[in-house]
C-alpha cells in the first residue's frame, strides 16, 4: 500500500496539471517537478525510472510531441539523481535555482522542436515562446519546495 503512495501521489499532480487553468504569466509542470523531486530522494536510477514512465505517461495523454517529455523527463530524473549527494539538498534556495535550470532548459529544447514544426516563425513567435517559457520558469519555483517536501514526507513514511 505505501508504494501505490508514489503512484496516487503521481495521479494527484497530473491531474491537477491538465485540469487547472493556467494563466498566461503563471504555468507550471508539476509532473516534472514529481521526477525532480522522486530523484533528489531516491537516486539516479529510480529518477531516470520515473521520469520515463511520467514522460511516457505523459507523452500518451497530452497530444504533444511524442517522446520529448520521455526523454527530458528521464534526462531530468537521471541528472538530478546522479548530483544529489554533491549539494545541499536541504537548502530552499537550491531546490529554486534547480527548477529554474530546469525548466528554462527544457523549454530552450522545445523551442527548437517547435521552430522545426513551424517553418514560418516571426518575432512574435519568439516573443510569445520566451513569455511563455517565463511563465513555467516562475510557476516550477513557486512549486518545486511543496512538491519536494510532499515527496520527502511520503518517503519518510515509506521507511517506517
Amino acid at each position: 500500500m505505501k508504494k501505490l503512495m508514489f503512484f496516487i501521489v503521481y495521479l494527484v499532480l497530473f491531474g491537477i496539471q491538465l485540469t487547472v487553468e493556467q494563466p498566461a504569466w503563471f504555468k507550471f509542470d508539476l509532473v516534472l517537478l514529481y521526477v525532480y523531486a522522486m530523484a533528489m530522494v531516491y537516486g539516479a536510477q529510480t529518477g531516470a525510472a520515473i521520469g520515463g514512465a511520467a514522460g511516457l505517461i505523459y507523452d500518451f495523454l497530452s497530444g504533444a510531441v511524442f517522446g520529448f517529455h520521455t526523454l527530458t523527463r528521464s534526462a531530468v530524473g537521471f541528472v538530478t539523481g546522479y548530483i544529489k549527494e554533491q549539494v545541499f539538498k536541504e537548502h530552499f534556495a537550491y531546490h529554486l535555482t534547480a527548477a529554474l535550470v530546469i525548466t528554462a532548459g527544457i523549454r530552450v529544447l522545445f523551442f527548437f522542436v517547435a521552430l522545426f514544426l513551424t517553418p514560418l516563425a516571426d518575432g512574435g513567435f519568439l516573443y510569445a515562446y520566451l513569455q511563455d517559457a517565463l511563465a513555467y520558469c516562475l510557476g516550477n519555483m513557486v512549486f518545486v519546495i511543496p512538491v519536494y517536501k510532499l515527496c520527502l514526507l511520503i518517503a519518510h513514511w515509506h521507511r517506517e
